[in-house]
């Protein structure tokens, strides 16, 4: 069933249910923060698509291409391992929070399949696209108002959207519980205003972008800031520079690469050199549960993940973590503050590095696909710059938050395969 919109192509309830649906995932933590019965529902999500994809593979109707194939693959691999972590240690043995930890840990690429499923034609995927970069930009306009009412002292709104000092200044959290998760939803939202530069290069389109790196750098965190610069420099490389061959080959980004480091360093530095830090702790003890659970990690549940605090897993009082603030039994919001250490705890070296290949095969497969469409190009290059800059120091392929970012590249993955198809 389809919904006429004036003289346009009529727009499909499906189309519909992909632009709420990851608007919804854009939000949720502030949703959440306000209706907790909504915690669950990226879990719920998460076990409908798992059921959905392998229903279609039990009929043999799933479309998905051979390095999809082989990332379900890998990543069926990947679950197995964690299981056998599981039964090897015993740290963990109840079915419930093992199988939430299972989707915790595959949510954000299930949302990626969960588009790659979805049948629907060139017209209703620019529709798609077309239509989340105005609800982006209507967003951005409203966190701008409150921001500016921020500053003006309006009471509400000072006292309910800035956050701690830095820098001198107070950072910017809107409705969020805090600038850093804040900060997060501008992984999401640049690409897909950048994505919507391929259907008009118009001025209002790249200040409502200018509008949205400045929003990212108001949390006054130092990898906003950061991302927020490379953008600006990325982009001009990319759209003035590189007019024609603008594909990127690994070597070419170290220069980014390099920039991106020389920004972050002193905070890199601060993180993981300093013993007082809790990424510091989760580096030092993710590697020496990976020893000391070699090759397979000790399961799910047990290192750096959400459930891991939930049970308050007995590796976190072996290592003394109850003695740290952030890491304790009630204080516990640094505990799943990293990627790669839980990867490694939970999952071992095998682990570790059948998620590099999954990543790896992912970023390779979207970016071929998108090579095509310089504007969708450079919105994947995005994405896949921001989640790997991010993983070193935060959760972010286990993270909810990032759930729009692997729909969206989904959506430009099957926009383009339409395009083609069609040809």
């Amino acid at each position: 069933m389809k919904i006429k919109a004036g003289n346009r192509e009529p727009i499909s309830f499906k189309a519909l249910a992909v632009i709420a649906l990851t608007m919804f995932f854009a939000f949720e933590r502030v949703l959440v923060s306000r209706w907790g019965i909504l915690r669950y529902s990226d879990e719920i999500f998460a076990l409908i698509v798992l059921g959905k994809i392998s229903l279609m593979a039990w009929r043999k109707s799933n479309k998905y291409a051979k390095a999809e194939t082989e990332i379900i693959l890998l990543m069926g691999i990947l679950l197995a391992v964690g299981l056998c972590g599981n039964g090897r240690s015993r740290i963990l043995l109840q079915a419930v929070p093992v199988f939430t930890d299972v989707l915790s840990t595959v949510k954000i690429f299930l949302s990626y399949y969960w588009i790659r499923s979805l049948r629907l034609g060139k017209s209703q995927w620019d529709r798609i696209i077309r239509g989340l970069a105005a609800l982006v930009r209507l967003s951005v306009a409203v966190m701008m108002l409150f921001y500016v009412a921020s500053l003006a002292g309006v009471p509400y709104a000072e006292k309910s959207m800035l956050g701690e000092v830095r820098m001198g200044m107070r950072s910017y959290r809107f409705f969020f519980n805090n600038p850093g998760n804040f900060s997060k939803i501008f992984y999401f939202f640049i690409p897909i205003l950048s994505a919507d530069l391929y259907y008009r290069k118009s001025l209002s389109k790249k200040i409502f972008i200018a509008m949205g790196l400045f929003l990212w750098m108001s949390t006054l965190r130092s990898r906003a800031i950061a991302f927020a610069l490379c953008y600006i420099v990325f982009s001009f490389c990319f759209f003035k520079i590189r007019k024609e061959s603008y594909k990127m080959k690994p070597i070419q980004m170290m220069p980014l690469g390099a920039m991106a480091l020389v920004l972050g360093w002193k905070q890199m530095i601060y993180y993981f050199q300093n013993e007082s830090q809790t990424r510091h702790q989760l580096l030092k003890y993710g590697i020496i549960t990976m020893r000391e659970y070699f090759p397979i990690g000790a399961g799910f549940g047990t290192y750096g993940s959400d459930v891991a605090i939930q049970e308050y897993s007995m590796l976190y009082s072996r290592y003394g973590f109850e003695e740290i603030y952030g890491m304790g039994r009630v204080h516990t919001h640094f505990l799943n503050d990293n990627y790669w250490p839980m990867i490694m705890g939970q999952f071992g070296m095998i682990g570790l590095l059948l998620v590099c290949a999954i990543l790896y095969k992912f970023y390779r497969f979207n970016l071929r696909i998108t090579g095509e469409n310089k504007c969708f190009y450079f919105a994947t290059l995005l994405m896949a710059g921001f989640l790997l800059a991010s993983s070193i120091a935060s959760k972010s392929y286990s993270e909810y938050s990032m759930m729009p970012v692997f729909i969206l590249h989904g959506i430009l993955a099957q926009r383009e395969l339409s395009s083609q198809s069609r040809k």
